[in-house]
């Protein structure tokens, strides 16, 4: 019996990436301590703004007034729950008027705050990439030196900035590479559940909302106990791994692969109807039942096709998926069954 590799398949590494923000993006808890964060950062630098104006005995109306407008629109930000889904552009919305603020104030000769933005910064390269994030902080931070009339550069405030946006940098990268470790299925390198709720949630959500279609797809390996009996664990974990393979090779970078069982997988299609997804389906199958080595006995799958819109919750979207993979299994397996009007589909 050939080894088998310890390479397992893994999702092209910058879409990953991004997969990865995005559902870290939909944790509950990121969102919470993310909302907190900015609520409480800018209500601490308005109250230094407000000491500070005072301190300096400023007598000009708009340095004041341009504090008074932050201080309403920290208050409509706080009133954005975390689980809105709008929650991030308010944030965002809320941080830019900060960032010009802040800005606004150095014109007027409140020099002192020059460095006050760099925690909004640091904030953004947790919800958008890096590079983007540095690239506006360097217009940003040149423009009002030059409208401001700067002549001098400190160089430890930008040398405190370039280091804070290294630290940071590279935790995201961290913390990123840790989820994808949590996620992944060691074996076949497919999602495994814990990412699977939000993904429902997620494609469920729009699909009701926007009407763009989201297709499920759970796939059983038809008899999987009896082949492990027969020819061995190791045989059937090289079926495991060459269906995920194929699978992976056969859909785009956008879709998402599960495995939430022994034999059980989950295939998730953004922007794709019932339909479609039977026509993919009905390929796999296909390569899966063309392209297998001739060192792998014969199998087969049974899958179960649905779109979100039939369903009444992300749970019973899942559920329904379910119950037509077991017809399908019921029914001889080799089988695709799909939710409207019962089409089966056999290879």
């Amino acid at each position: 019996m050939r080894e088998i590799s310890s390479v397992t398949p893994t999702p092209r590494a910058g879409i990953a990436r991004k997969l990865y923000q995005r559902e870290l993006r939909d944790s509950s808890v990121f969102r919470d301590l993310t909302r907190r964060a900015v609520l409480y950062l800018s209500a601490l630098l308005l109250l230094g703004g407000a000491i500070s104006l005072a301190v300096n005995d400023e007598r000009h109306l708009l340095p004041w007034a341009y504090l008074f407008a932050c201080t309403v629109a920290l208050f409509l930000t706080s009133r954005v729950p975390a689980s809105s889904s709008k929650l991030f552009i308010a944030l965002q919305i809320f941080m830019g008027a900060m960032v010009l603020q802040i800005s606004l104030q150095v014109m007027h000769g409140n020099i002192e705050q020059r460095v006050w933005v760099i925690p909004f910064y640091l904030i953004w390269m947790m919800l958008i990439p890096t590079k983007i994030v540095v690239m506006i902080g360097i217009t940003v931070a040149a423009g009002t030196a030059y409208i401001a009339g700067l002549q001098t550069v400190i160089l430890a405030n930008y040398t405190l900035a370039f280091a804070a946006v290294i630290v940071v940098h590279f935790v995201k990268l961290q913390l990123f590479d840790q989820m994808k470790m949590a996620a992944m299925d060691p074996l076949t390198g497919a999602h495994n559940r814990v990412f699977l709720p939000i993904q429902m949630k997620e494609r469920y959500a729009e699909s009701k909302r926007s009407g763009r279609p989201s297709s499920m797809v759970l796939i059983d390996i038809d008899d999987f106990k009896q082949i492990n009996d027969r020819y061995g664990h190791l045989v059937g974990d090289e079926i495991l791994i060459f269906i995920v393979d194929k699978i992976q090779r056969r859909i785009r970078a956008t879709d998402r692969l599960f495995r939430i069982g022994g034999d059980e997988f989950v295939l998730i299609f953004g922007g794709i109807s019932e339909e479609v997804a039977m026509t993919l389906t009905r390929d796999i199958q296909s390569r899966l039942n063309a392209e297998r080595p001739v060192r792998l006995p014969h199998f087969s799958i049974s899958c179960g096709v649905c779109s979100a819109g039939q369903a009444s919750s992300p749970d019973d979207w899942l559920g329904l998926a379910d119950r037509l993979a077991y017809d399908a299994k019921e029914s001889g397996g080799n089988t695709a069954l799909m939710a409207t009007e019962g089409v089966e589909a056999t290879n």
